[in-house]
């Protein structure tokens, strides 16, 4: 690996941890402003609200100056479809499921995503991008174990576990298909064709009756809308810079987050397993930048 690899890698992990810590707080507005209004609500707000941090973006690395046409719509297409279903579903997951239950499903995404890596994309899979992902999975498990038991199997809740292993499987999909169009489209305008597609799909769900929110839910809305276009753009840019795989690693530092809601929000401290899972993630999700780096500096 060399000087500018290295550099690479720290800046794309950076990049997805950023991106992780975005989205959790999107996540905690989600689940609070879902309790007043309608998920399709919620997820028209997402994309409407994110294109503030996404054009403001757009002009700061001239995209915006330069438009957005694209000789590949298709992928666009495909791509907001998969990835708008994946969002949507995970919104039900955080509003039918407690915050922690609804994270720890999304765990399985990084799985999906180093196999799709390989099939699609040709990826490498080292044996150390394999140790860190169980080891990471593995402080997870530590983790949801307690939290499964106690899970009241109701309607809503089969119903937000179904979305949220859909979603889970569609979002690695989703993340294979950025890494391949950020070797030709720009970030700003990958994320910004995301946003107006999440607005297509969720508008039609208007005709089944939305609500007029509170003040305090209108600003849930339009804070889950800036906080998850300012992570996309992260996660768009940490794409471009790192293979999907040695990211993958990364997602289960969402959980830190999680745990931090639920002691902040609800007042549940965590267990013991807790720490130790909580230990083991973040293990695995500093491990590879620093073996890289290590082995940069063996080779100097």
């Amino acid at each position: 690996m060399n000087a500018s690899d290295a550099m690479l890698l720290r800046r794309g992990f950076f990049l997805r941890l950023l991106s992780i810590a975005l989205f959790a707080l999107m996540a905690i507005c989600v689940r609070m402003a879902s309790r007043e209004v309608p998920v399709g609500q919620v997820v028209t707000s997402r994309g409407l609200f994110s294109l503030v941090p996404l054009l403001a973006y757009a002009a700061w690395t001239g995209a915006l100056m330069r438009g957005f046409r694209t000789r590949q719509p298709g992928i666009h297409l495909k791509r907001g479809l998969i990835g708008g279903t994946a969002l949507y579903c995970g919104f039900v997951a955080y509003a039918s499921l407690p915050l922690a239950t609804a994270t720890a499903l999304n765990f399985l995404t990084p799985l999906f995503t180093v196999f799709l890596a390989a099939l699609r994309l040709k990826e490498r899979i080292t044996l150390v991008v394999s140790a860190m992902l169980l080891l990471g999975l593995s402080g997870a498990t530590l983790v949801i174990a307690p939290e499964l038991t106690y899970v009241a199997l109701e309607d809503s809740t089969v119903i937000g576990i179904i979305c949220g292993l859909v979603g889970a499987v569609l979002s690695a999909w989703a993340y294979t298909i950025v890494k391949e169009m950020t070797a030709t489209e720009p970030a700003a305008q990958i994320a910004i064709f995301f946003s107006a597609a999440l607005i297509l799909l969720a508008l039609p769900s208007a005709a089944l009756g939305w609500s007029v929110p509170t003040l305090n839910t209108t600003g849930l809305l339009i804070a889950a809308g800036l906080l998850g276009g300012a992570g996309h753009v992260a996660m768009t840019e940490a794409f471009a810079r790192t293979s999907v795989s040695s990211l993958a690693v990364c997602d289960y530092s969402a959980l830190l987050w999680a745990i931090t809601a639920d002691v902040v929000i609800e007042a549940k401290w965590p267990t013991s397993l807790t720490v130790i899972g909580a230990i083991l993630i973040v293990t695995a999700a500093v491990a590879i930048p620093a073996l890289g780096a290590r082995r940069h500096r063996a080779n100097r």
